[in-house]
């Protein structure tokens, strides 16, 4: 909702001005204005500077999965073991998931029982992502799901354990680190950090491609989602 609240103000604002509406040029800098109204302390030279590190812009990661961004990292660490060692559900004897301790009061509900606590739950986030279901479209958050046998029994399999972060960090780390246990005695481990921007160009694209898709599809239909892809790939050269 914030982010899409965002998104909806910024379009209004625009085309409220394209129509006529009409602000002072001077809006930050006036007596009243903005900078004055809201800080003490005002360099319009430090604003307009390129910060020092580089636009934070450049390193932004998306959110691909429709759940709380602190179970993201367990997800494709999950993903990974199973797309690199072949990992399927029936193979799995125990699942570690190591994450920051803040997590306990943020996504770690250990037996969800309907959709919207499914999105604060790394059980079934994880158990959802090792059945094969895909964690970016929002149908799969369901309170069918989250009382499914099935995957209450793959729940009733991964235990969720602290990493030691010092109790004074107040930010919370999304570092994650899965150990699976298999049947067969083999132990596999993957690490993720979902606030690194770890895959290629190409492949961040296409994943962004698949989750809007999902999303997109039952309200504009397939082929008006695949106009506003290509679209949106060629913005810098359009009118």
């Amino acid at each position: 909702l914030h982010a899409g609240r965002a998104s909806y103000v910024g379009l209004f604002a625009a085309r409220a001005a394209k129509r006529g509406f009409r602000g002072r040029d001077d809006i930050v800098e006036c007596e009243q204005g903005f900078a004055e109204t809201m800080s003490s302390d005002f360099h319009p030279e430090a604003g307009l500077a390129d910060p020092q590190d580089g636009y934070h812009i450049l390193s932004n990661v998306f959110k691909h999965h429709a759940a709380c961004g602190a179970t993201h990292s367990a997800i494709e660490a999950t993903r990974m073991l199973m797309e690199t060692q072949g990992m399927r559900p029936e193979d799995v004897r125990k699942i570690t998931l190591k994450v920051d301790p803040k997590c306990d009061r943020i996504c770690n509900i250990p037996d969800p029982n309907s959709g919207l606590e499914a999105k604060f739950s790394l059980r079934q986030t994880v158990a959802l992502a090792l059945s094969g279901h895909n964690t970016s479209d929002p149908s799969v958050y369901s309170d069918a799901l989250a009382r499914d046998a099935g995957l209450r029994k793959l729940r009733e399999r991964i235990q969720v354990e602290f990493l030691p972060v010092p109790a004074e960090e107040s930010l919370l780390k999304l570092y994650t680190e899965v150990t699976a246990e298999l049947n067969d005695g083999r132990s596999l481990k993957e690490v993720f950090d979902v606030s690194l921007p770890s895959l290629s160009e190409e492949k961040r694209q296409q994943r962004l491609e698949e989750k809007f898709h999902v999303l997109a599809r039952d309200e504009i239909g397939a082929a008006a989602a695949q106009r506003v892809v290509q679209l949106s790939g060629s913005l810098d050269s359009l009118p």
